[in-house]
């Protein structure tokens, strides 16, 4: 049985393995492609990201087959007499013809830009990790998004049972479009005689090859398939176009490299015309950008990739449209059965048992009326009702129980399989229903035969005085229940602990003993009494402690990641942050939280493992009787609802947004909108980001946004009489006038000018290429000179922030930072992008560099992270009249002049960084030059 990769022997996957285990893209790597981009003429930034941590060929593995055309059915779309493209295709296929209806979505005249997030928004970007799996989140990525597009509904996938469970022996190491797994009545089918796609909760992404474990629910069907064109290997913009508008994202493969790899905004244009190697989905266009216009590429390398996991990549480049096809997905069928999980119920011998039932909603998804059926083995199993008829969109609630009959079972384990059957369309859907009579339950988990599935889960242990100690439940998280932001970093060795004494007479308690005092073990575990350096992952060594365990396993913090943690009101945090594994680059991040009231929380952020120990321990040996818990198979709960109060101070400075109540660990989003006339000067934890996410804390919060007068606000514009000549500084007044002139100095001469000021400090430059140097002000008076830098040929500085300057080999040209040290000497220098025709870096504030092209739109902003790299750009949706040119940027406002010598004025900000207010400034100054702007 042709199953997978990984019993291939040597191929592709053995080659894989051979690679470095750390061949990321280093920072003389990222120099490098600055370099080529700046002789190349690239539209696009590159830098590190998450995809640079790994090497190029664990992220693209697209392997084409061979002869895959003669095998391919092919669709040539194009416009139907009336404009408006035909309701059905006929699909080719070795000499067979077969018809695809319409997803319902129609495209006529192709509009000139075109972006299905905009149009109904798109499901999250998926992250692949270090495994070859492009062609799995490619072919789940274009269902998912039209399952977004046609039922409004964000469904999550499993690439994971593409990956195990094809049989063409595709997986990490290399496959192709799989859209026959999920095709209703294909050939194809998984090793359990099914096809449709998986439910992610069902098989977790692993990011590695393992083995089966099905048979699987099955919950979306495509109703057809397939590629492009005619056979070429590129289809024309205009068929994909039409695919797009009509099916929704497409997938198709590309060339990536690595300037691919390293992108981090901007235009693609790196034409490198290579083999096709990885898969992506193209969800929209942009004809008026670029040389020739863009697609929209979304990616699966996480958001924090490119441009939020997106790329803008010009037609035509990298072979970008290689192999395009697209799916018929016309809107969910059969039968739906909600919540995921299964049922979970202990209890001892002769009862009672708990929790006794569980309610599932039972939905028809079709628009026709199906029949549908229940079954299942054991008899201790009730099912009410069993069976019945649903019309198009109706719902009827099954409940599961668990009957007399279970008291009559012997101590031990028992386990069944309800299956809900759609008789109409003969799909089906099963939920695993496991039994312990009699037993303790341990609540401890090794993941040695299953994979590790606790990613993206919390589960709950509140104690009770059963035998067992507690009950367990779980939910679902994206983020860290408790923020682990200000915590106490704990400096770790590899297998050594650190020693946790709680203050003001805090104490947690693990099995009903009460601690002050905690060991956290950089294995992944807690211990109380004395700590361990245990690195090994057994059951005995889990057992040989009072020990809670959230990831046991051989972790290393001092190769990377952090470890904090955090005293709260109520509990204690241990938080463990992006760390490796030993001797490997994948990382862990994960939570446990220890109340007073005794309840314990583990907390699963992201997990690249698939091995590990979880669970409690009271350190009395190794049980006896010890029996495998399934921890994610506890009851959903509901996460602890927190208020979240969000005020202005004053209260008539300003609107805020975002208070309410909210599931403790979700998600939130608080925001802050000056009034007219007031400055929005930050939270009061200390955070000045106007609108912030937040993860929801374990209790109550208020959040209060202080706002400050504008007229309490001083602005300072700084002037020169043309280059080389005199400058002075305007003060502004509370309506932006002019209200008070300061002269500085005489006329320089010798082309001197003014580049910037910023506290109490100007940047000079003699003309551009020339020496640079700062002057310091005392009452608006230079008082001593400070050389930067000799002559700089063909280099501008462009701005000054703090101790950094801003420069740019001319218009369109290299832009970078300099960092000075307490002498004003530059000690690090920061490329941030190649050339770019146009581009001009106008300014520099805090971690944003304002951007224009030329003396006209479009302008945005980068931003910056800790190391001066570029992350992100941003556009700002807004059109400038030609000559007006963006002089400075503050942290408030963006001061403006209409070409030298023009009338200025002052764009107030709002929260996001985009103009809200216009102020002006002054009338035309002929032959004055605004040249900075300070904001105290």
């Amino acid at each position: 049985m042709p199953y997978k990769v990984w019993s291939l022997g040597v191929g592709l996957l053995s080659v894989l393995g051979l690679l470095p285990a750390v061949a990321q893209l280093q920072d003389a790597d990222i120099q490098a492609l600055h370099e080529r981009g700046r002789r190349e003429g690239w539209t696009f930034a590159v830098g590190h990201n998450p995809a640079s941590k790994h090497h190029i060929a664990h992220l693209c593995s697209l392997a084409e087959p061979s002869g895959w055309q003669q095998k391919a059915r092919f669709v040539a779309l194009h416009e139907g007499n009336s404009g408006v493209l035909a309701t059905s295709t006929t699909l080719t296929s070795g000499g067979t013809t077969a018809t695809a209806g319409s997803s319902g979505v129609t495209a006529g005249t192709l509009p000139t830009a075109f972006d299905w997030r905009a149009q109904t928004g798109l499901p999250p970007i998926r992250d692949q990790a270090a495994c070859g799996s492009c062609w799995a989140f490619s072919t789940v990525g274009a269902l998912e998004c039209a399952i977004k597009i046609k039922d409004g509904v964000i469904a999550d996938l499993s690439e994971q049972w593409l990956i195990s469970d094809n049989q063409d022996g595709w997986g990490c190491g290399g496959g192709w479009f799989a859209h026959d797994y999920h095709l209703r009545g294909s050939a194809k089918h998984d090793p359990y005689g099914d096809n449709g796609a998986v439910p992610e909760t069902a098989f977790p992404y692993v990011a590695q090859d393992i083995a089966p474990h099905g048979p699987y629910p099955h919950s979306y069907w495509l109703d057809n398939w397939a590629y492009l064109g005619t056979g070429s290997n590129v289809p024309t913009p205009d068929e994909i176009k039409r695919a797009i508008m009509t099916y929704g994202p497409v997938s198709v493969g590309v060339y990536a490299s690595s300037a691919f790899q390293a992108y981090v905004g901007g235009i693609f244009n790196n034409n490198d015309d290579k083999t096709i190697n990885h898969a992506v989905v193209l969800v929209g266009w942009d004809d008026t950008q670029g040389s020739n216009g863009v697609w929209i590429l979304r990616n699966s390398w996480s958001a924090g990739w490119g441009e939020g996991g997106y790329m803008r990549i010009q037609y035509g480049c990298s072979r970008v449209g290689y192999a395009a096809n697209f799916v018929d997905y016309r809107t969910a069928t059969g039968v739906q059965v909600s919540p995921g999980d299964g049922l979970g119920v202990t209890g001892p011998q002769g009862g009672a048992f708990s929790p006794s039932a569980k309610a599932y909603t039972v939905r028809n998804a079709a628009t026709h009326a199906v029949n549908w059926s229940s079954s299942h083995t054991q008899p201790w199993i009730s099912i009410a009702p069993a069976s019945g008829t649903l019309n198009g969109g109706a719902q009827v609630t099954v409940t599961v129980s668990i009957n007399s009959t279970a008291n009559t079972l012997a101590v031990g384990n028992y386990a069944d399989t309800l299956t809900i059957t759609n008789l109409t369309d003969r799909d089906y859907q099963t939920r695993p229903v496991a039994l312990r009579v009699g037993q303790v339950d341990y609540f401890t988990e090794l993941f040695d035969t299953t994979p590790n599935d606790l990613k993206g889960k919390s589960i709950i242990f509140t104690p009770n005085s059963s035998s067992n100690g507690y009950t367990a439940s779980h939910f679902d998280i994206t983020t860290f229940p408790t923020d682990p932001t200000g915590g106490t970093r704990l400096v770790l060795t590899d297998d050594g602990y650190a020693a946790i004494s709680l203050t003001n007479g805090m104490q947690v308690a693990l099995y009903g003993t009460r601690y002050s005092t905690f060991y956290v073990g950089a294995n992944g575990y807690i211990t109380f009494n004395a700590g361990d350096r245990t690195y090994s992952t057994s059951l005995t060594n889990h057992f040989s402690k009072p020990r809670i365990s959230a990831l046991f396993e051989d972790l290393n913090p001092a190769a990377g990641g952090t470890v904090s943690w955090k005293q709260l009101a109520d509990h204690a945090a241990v938080t463990f942050q992006n760390v490796p594994e030993y001797n490997t680059i994948t990382t862990n991040s994960f939570q446990i939280e220890l109340f007073t009231n005794g309840v314990i929380r583990l907390n699963y952020l992201s997990l690249d493992t698939v091995r590990g120990l979880a669970g409690l321990s009271r350190g009395a040996g190794m049980p006896a009787d010890y029996q495998k818990s399934d921890l994610t198979a506890y009851p959903l709960s509901q996460p602890p609802s927190v208020t979240i109060t969000v005020l202005a101070n004053p209260a008539n400075g300003g609107t805020v947004s975002g208070g309410g109540t909210y599931a403790a660990g979700t998600p939130a989003q608080i925001s802050a909108d000056a009034a007219l006339g007031w400055m929005f000067t930050g939270w009061n934890d200390g955070n000045t980001s106007a609108v912030r996410s937040i993860t929801v804390p374990a209790n109550d919060v208020t959040n209060t946004a202080n706002f400050a007068f504008t007229t309490n606000v001083t602005l300072k514009v700084l002037l020169q009489a043309g280059n080389g000549g005199m400058a002075g500084m305007w003060t502004l007044g509370a309506d932006y006038r002019p209200a008070a002139w300061q002269s500085i100095t005489g006329p320089l001469g010798a082309g001197w000018i003014l580049r910037a000021s910023n506290q109490n400090r100007i940047l000079l430059q003699q003309g551009d290429g020339g020496m640079i140097g700062l002057w310091d002000l005392a009452n608006g008076v230079p008082v001593r000179w400070w050389l930067v830098s000799g002559a700089m040929p063909g280099w501008i500085a462009r701005d000054l922030d703090g101790n950094r300057i801003l420069l740019q080999a001319g218009d369109g040209g290299m832009v970078g930072v300099w960092t000075l040290d307490g002498n004003n000497h530059p000690v690090t220098w920061t490329t941030l992008n190649g050339p770019v025709a146009g581009l001009i870096a106008r300014a520099l504030c805090g971690n944003q560099i304002l951007v224009q092209f030329g003396e006209s739109s479009p302008i945005g902003y980068w931003t910056l992270d800790g190391s001066n790299h570029i992350t992100t750009w941003t556009p700002l949706n807004v059109t400038l009249p030609p000559g007006w040119i963006l002089r400075a940027l503050t942290k408030n406002y963006i001061l403006l002049q209409a070409r030298d010598g023009g009338m200025a004025g002052l764009w107030e900000l709002d929260a996001q960084g985009a103009p809200r207010f216009w102020h002006p400034v002054s009338d035309p100054l002929p032959g004055w030059i605004l040249r900075g702007l300070d904001q105290p």
